[in-house]
């Protein structure tokens, strides 16, 4: 019993951080959209509404990029292939730059 409340404990210690981090989008999201709505605009409160649900679409989207290129560089590095980990770096930070910029340029365009 005791091995299980470790285990318990740790998990609820690496996971309360990630309920953090993912709970910081949807409760800004809710203050902007509180204080669009007291503008009394239903315009704005539907644009804000469409930009809450495009920053939630790239956000996910963009969110896994950290996630594998720190798992893959990490192998690459203890493997001490340099060569590999530059071209994964390399290779994360080209699609997130690529996706932010599409991205952008779609919402530009709807303005």
């Amino acid at each position: 019993k005791n091995t299980f409340c470790k285990l318990l404990c740790e998990v609820f210690q690496n996971t309360l951080p990630l309920l953090g981090v993912a709970s910081i989008a949807p409760i800004l999201q809710s203050n902007d959209l509180f204080w669009v709505n007291q503008l009394g605009d239903t315009l704005a409160v539907s644009a804000q509404s469409a930009a809450n649900t495009l920053y939630q679409f790239s956000f996910g989207l963009i969110s896994f990029i950290p996630s594998v290129t720190a798992t893959l560089v990490s192998k690459n590095y203890a493997n001490n292939d340099l060569e590999k980990t530059e071209s994964t770096l390399t290779t994360g930070l080209i699609f997130g730059f690529t996706t932010s910029f599409v991205i952008s340029m779609m919402i530009l365009r709807t303005i």
